[in-house]
Order: C-alpha cells, then sequence, then structure tokens
C-alpha cells in the first residue's frame, strides 16, 4: 500500500473515538479495506469497557463484520447483494421461481470479477456459521468459521492482488532484480547467436555485429534482461 494516499477519519460519541484508516492504492483509488481502532475514554465505566472488549469475542457480531466487508465490495462493484428468485417457466403453462442463493448467482454471472469467486466463498460460510448458530450446533459452526477465515484471507488477497502486483514489478525495477544471466540462460541465447545466419528475405548474411544485437533482443524477449551486446561478446568468448 501507498501510505503516502493514507486518509483517517475519526468518529466519537463523547464516550469512544474509532479511527478509520483506508489505504489507496498506484491507482489512486481507495481501498474498500479499512483499518480500525477504537480507543475508549478513561471516563466511561467497567459494563462499558467489557461490553466493548466482548464484542470481540462475539462469534456474530465478528461474522457481521465479515460480511460487511463483502457487501461493501459488492456495492462498489455494482453487484447483486440479495438472493434472487428467477421466473421459471413450465411446460404446462405458467410460471414459477427458482431460488438462487447470492453466492450461486454471483458465480455463475460475475465470476470475471476479480474477487467475486472469493467473496461468494466466504458469503456461503458465512451462511453456514449463522445456520450452525441457530442450531447451537457449534461443533460445525466452528468447522464453517475456520473455512470462513481460510475464505477471507483469499477474497483479501484477490483484492489486493493488483496492488500487490504493481509494488513488486517497482521493487525489482528498484533494486534492478533482472541484470544477470544464469548460465543456462546464456547458453540459451549463444545458442540462438549460432544459429542465425542470414536476413529475414534471405537477401544477405548477417553481420557480426546485427547477430550480437539480435542475440541481445533475444535475452530481453525471453529473460526480460537488458544485456550490451559487450557483455554477450565477453562472456561468449571467456567460454
Amino acid at each position: 500500500m501507498d501510505k503516502r494516499k493514507i486518509k483517517v477519519t475519526k468518529s466519537t460519541d463523547g464516550k469512544t473515538t474509532i479511527s478509520r484508516n483506508k489505504f489507496g492504492s498506484g491507482y489512486k483509488k481507495e481501498s474498500i479495506l479499512l483499518q480500525t481502532s477504537t480507543v475508549i475514554d478513561q471516563g466511561n465505566t467497567t459494563d462499558e469497557i467489557m461490553r466493548s472488549h466482548n464484542d470481540g469475542f462475539d462469534p456474530a457480531k465478528l461474522i457481521n463484520g465479515i460480511e460487511s466487508t463483502i457487501m461493501k465490495f459488492l456495492k462498489n462493484k455494482d453487484l447483486p447483494t440479495k438472493d434472487f428468485n428467477e421466473g421459471i417457466p413450465y411446460s404446462e403453462g405458467g410460471e414459477g421461481f427458482t431460488f438462487i442463493s447470492l453466492p450461486s448467482l454471483l458465480k455463475q454471472n460475475h465470476a470475471d470479477i476479480i474477487g467475486v469467486v472469493q467473496a461468494s466463498s466466504c458469503l456461503f460460510e458465512i451462511n453456514c456459521c449463522k445456520d450452525d448458530l441457530r442450531r447451537d450446533d457449534f461443533k460445525a459452526g466452528m468447522a464453517h468459521a475456520l473455512r470462513l477465515v481460510t475464505a477471507f484471507q483469499r477474497f483479501t488477497y484477490s483484492v489486493l492482488e493488483p496492488t500487490i502486483s504493481l509494488g513488486k514489478s517497482r521493487q525489482e525495477k528498484l533494486f534492478h532484480k533482472n541484470t544477470k544471466l544464469t548460465n543456462d540462460e546464456y547458453d540459451l541465447c549463444f545458442q540462438h547467436f549460432e544459429s542465425l545466419d542470414k536476413t529475414e528475405d534471405n537477401v544477405r548474411s548477417l553481420l557480426i555485429g546485427e547477430k550480437w544485437e539480435r542475440t541481445s533482443k533475444f535475452a530481453f524477449e525471453n529473460f526480460e534482461v537488458k544485456i550490451t551486446t559487450q557483455s554477450l561478446r565477453k562472456t561468449y568468448s571467456d567460454k
């Protein structure tokens, strides 16, 4: 994340101050993912402090927090946020309705959008967790909660992947990661050099300088390494 583009907003009810940090990206867009910190004033009563602390251990509130993040993502992408009843004509006439859950709807119609498949997996696990809690099936609820953690990690990575890839690309350029060829890559370059003979139209034979220029181009196109013809010649003569 580009911390120079961080945006901080604060809200308070006189007793609790909440700071929300929005991080930007290389594309100058705000991320939907927030880093939230809560500060409780010392004047608060013990009951209020305990209530705020216990919210962090309330399964329903934790699940709702993840669901809120997923829903905000869907709204920002102008995607469906509710289950769907689709009219299906029957052979004997009339129309019926087929229930399509939101996770299925997203996977069927919007899987091409980055983050949607992972978001649908999160929603599926959330629905399972809520159902388990209603039935007091805590063993199943724990299993789905652990699956939800994994699904939400994948969702977070998928949403941030373009920014992460951009940062990786910039870092490689900054540290000049790709500046040397490996021994195997040198061998392939020299095999390419030795295979060069004539121009594409077979009018004339290539000059030695032209062959090295084409070999340098071959190294960049295949290994993303910019290497001079002089370096190639020297390594070739040393072998």
